[in-house]
């Protein structure tokens, strides 16, 4: 069982986030990235939750209240890397996130 933490950067100390919630219940991270160029209201950190018996899901994390919020549900159940490129530059064509899922390897979600 992981924990999360979050730097206060006033003082640069590690603060642990207690518990991520999502819909009043607890989750956990499958896999997490951060990309601070996705959102204006502060949420740089996102992440996968799995849920059993479903697809997994791209949530972000409000670092400071615990709050996960989904983003994205992908087509697989097996995920267990993500990252997200720059939104300008490259050859991304739109690309927010791409993923790596243990069955189906490298994907994107536009």
């Amino acid at each position: 069982d992981g924990e999360l933490h979050r730097v206060d950067r006033a003082n640069w100390t590690m603060l642990p986030v207690d518990r991520l919630l999502w819909d009043g219940r607890r989750v956990m991270l499958t896999a997490i990235c951060s990309c601070e160029w996705i959102s204006s209201d502060g949420r740089d950190l996102y992440g996968v939750v799995h849920q059993s018996g479903r697809r997994d899901t791209i949530v972000s994390v409000d670092t400071t209240t615990g709050t996960v919020e989904e983003v994205a549900q992908v087509t697989h159940t097996d995920v267990v890397a993500i990252c997200a490129p720059p939104l300008t530059g490259g050859p991304w064509q739109g690309v927010i996130f791409f993923y790596w899922s243990r069955s189906g390897g490298l994907h994107s979600v536009n």
